[in-house]
């Protein structure tokens, strides 16, 4: 008899926004910590990922980098983390107030990780995108990741390894935090398909 298939986002849902300290360093900015536990994944789970939210900005200096990331839960973003998909190098515009931004990725489950003696490693194929305001109403768009080889994301020491509890995360990095007033993630949303 076949299973029943279900389409869910991943609990709990946020309900606040995020402005998390701004870091020339890979930063989680994730408003809510969105955890996949081990056998809620299996070969052929669809994971959709959407995030939005605004910054402000007094400097056309600063650029940053925005991602989706996974590991471990309890190990830090910036340490051996899965790299679902990055930006290319996002610039600001000085005097920006409130500029919204989004990204997306929709991501398959291709291989699970094995047993500690076999060699299998946990491994999701995936693209999205990242629109990014060149305005308060206009926007650019940009495939993430940026290459096609990137498209393919085999677990790490700690991250994308679905025998362990993984946590899904924004992160962003800045290459200054010097005119950066904010960076607001409002929303991030992780989706389990079948």
């Amino acid at each position: 008899m076949p299973s029943t298939l279900w389409s869910a986002p991943v609990p709990p849902l946020n309900i606040a926004s995020a402005s998390p300290t701004i870091a020339a360093a890979l930063t989680d900015v994730s408003p809510a910590e969105v955890v996949i536990l081990p056998g809620q994944l299996s070969v052929g789970t669809r994971i959709r990922l959407y995030a939005h939210g605004e910054f402000t900005t007094t400097s056309a200096t600063p650029t940053v980098i925005v991602g989706f990331y996974m590991n471990q839960v309890g190990t830090a973003i910036g340490t051996t983390e899965a790299i679902l998909a990055a930006s290319t190098t996002n610039a600001v515009t000085a005097s920006s107030t409130a500029w919204p931004w989004s990204a997306q990725w929709y991501g398959r489950v291709t291989a699970l990780t094995g047993p500690a003696d076999a060699a299998n490693s946990g491994t999701v194929y995936g693209q999205g995108w990242v629109k990014w305001p060149t305005s308060l109403t206009a926007y650019t768009e940009s495939p993430i990741p940026l290459t096609a080889a990137l498209r393919t994301v085999t677990q790490t020491a700690t991250g994308l390894n679905t025998l362990t509890a993984q946590k899904v995360m924004l992160g962003t990095t800045w290459s200054t935090a010097t005119g950066v007033t904010s960076f607001t993630c409002q929303e991030l949303t992780c989706e389990l398909l079948g």
